[in-house]
C-alpha cells in the first residue's frame, strides 16, 4: 500500500479499494496508511470499497467483518441499476459478466 503522502500528493477526488485474495483478519493483511480515514473525511474524498476494500473500510470504521455462511467463487452477472460515471457508458439494465471471489461479509 501507498504512504499517506503518496496519496495526498495526488490530491485525489475519488479512491477505489479493490478486492483481492486477502482477509482483513489475517496477519499482515494489506491496509491503508495511518491517517487515511481522517484525510478523506477532511478533504471530502469519495472512497469506494469493492470486496476486500469494502471489508477493510467497514472494519476500520467500527463495523464487523465475519466469515460468511456461503463461500462464493466464480463468474456472476452484474447489472447496472443506476447510471453513474463508475460504469462508463453503461446504461441501466446493461449486464456484464464479472469474476467474484469472497468468503467474508461485512455487517
Amino acid at each position: 500500500m501507498s504512504t499517506l503522502k503518496t496519496i495526498t500528493d495526488l490530491d485525489p477526488r475519488v479512491i477505489i479499494f479493490s478486492g483481492g485474495p486477502h482477509r482483513v483478519h489475517a496477519p499482515n493483511a494489506p491496509c491503508f496508511p495511518p491517517g487515511f480515514i481522517d484525510y478523506v473525511q477532511e478533504k471530502g474524498v469519495i472512497v469506494l470499497g469493492i470486496c476486500y476494500g469494502l471489508q477493510l473500510i467497514v472494519q476500520h470504521l467500527g463495523g464487523e467483518v465475519r466469515v460468511g455462511e456461503k463461500q462464493e467463487y466464480g463468474r456472476m452477472m452484474m447489472e447496472v441499476e443506476k447510471t453513474c460515471g463508475l460504469f462508463g457508458n453503461k446504461n441501466v439494465g446493461d449486464r456484464q459478466m464479472v469474476w467474484m471471489s469472497h468468503g467474508d461479509e461485512a455487517a
